[in-house]
């Protein structure tokens, strides 16, 4: 009988410390001679912090006494009771395993992984690192995402517009895909499309003549030019674009003046 007592004594022993844990020290900001309790950020509900002076030794007294928090996490409460996900989502309702703290991340770069688990939703990196944005792909590891507008702003925090192919990114005056009204240039045209490309002589549209439909220099127009560049004179009779009506009447004019 002594013997039962005995064994049944130690398993309750062995049990209450198998449960019982006190947290890791960590520091906790407040003002001199403050207590941890009053200094640290409120723990879940259950749980509350040692009342030493010292600042740097503060931890959480009992962790198992909040075993299932979902309100008033911090970094200092995670990295006392789970340091295995040593710091808080942005909600304050989760420890979680970002490289990094999430409130406090100071000069530390964001990765597409910590902003997913720091957010607890699907988000992105931008390129710089310095910040997490809602986009359609990774800003840095696009893969086979195509790029938009929207896409290319927000990740390079700055107006850039997505190429023709939406491969890339470039600094185009306006959209390459949404242009509207905006008239197509030359450089645009180029810029959008990654190759020598030229605005049509109306600019409504880019288009892969030899050379520059409207800056024409000493090019001389050739057939072919004529129908991508001049869509409403798209014949060519003595080195200009005419319209096909017009054809007849220089053929007739150039006849009556080798006749003179």
């Amino acid at each position: 009988m002594k013997l039962k007592i005995k064994i049944c004594l130690i398993y309750f022993i062995l049990t209450e410390y198998a449960f019982a844990a006190q947290g890791s020290q960590v520091a906790c900001v407040g003002n001199s001679g403050q207590a941890c309790n009053a200094a640290c950020p409120s723990p879940p509900g259950g749980c509350t912090w040692n009342t030493s002076t010292t600042l740097t030794s503060c931890q959480i007294n009992e962790c198992s006494y909040c075993p299932s928090f979902t309100s008033n996490t911090s970094d200092q409460f995670c990295s006392s009771c789970t340091s295995a996900t040593p710091f808080t989502n942005f909600q304050n309702t989760a420890c979680v395993a970002s490289k990094f703290s999430c409130i406090n991340r100071q000069t530390n770069p964001w990765s597409d992984s910590d902003c997913s688990t720091c957010y607890g939703k699907t988000m992105y990196a931008n390129i710089a690192a310095s910040s997490c944005i809602s986009t359609t792909g990774s800003c840095t590891s696009r893969g086979n995402t195509p790029w938009n507008d929207t896409d290319c702003t927000a990740c390079n925090g700055k107006t850039l517009y997505a190429s023709t192919s939406g491969s890339s990114c470039v600094a185009s005056v306006a959209s390459c895909v949404k242009r509207q009204s905006t008239p197509w240039t030359d450089q645009d045209c180029n810029t959008c499309n990654g190759k020598a490309m030229y605005a049509s002589s109306d600019q409504t549209s880019c288009v892969a003549s030899s050379a520059s439909c409207i800056s024409r220099g000493g090019t001389e127009w050739t057939s072919d030019d004529c129908k991508l560049c001049n869509p409403q004179t798209p014949k060519l009779a003595s080195g200009q674009c005419v319209a096909n009506s017009n054809i007849i009447l220089i053929s007739l004019l150039i006849f009556i003046s080798l006749l003179i």
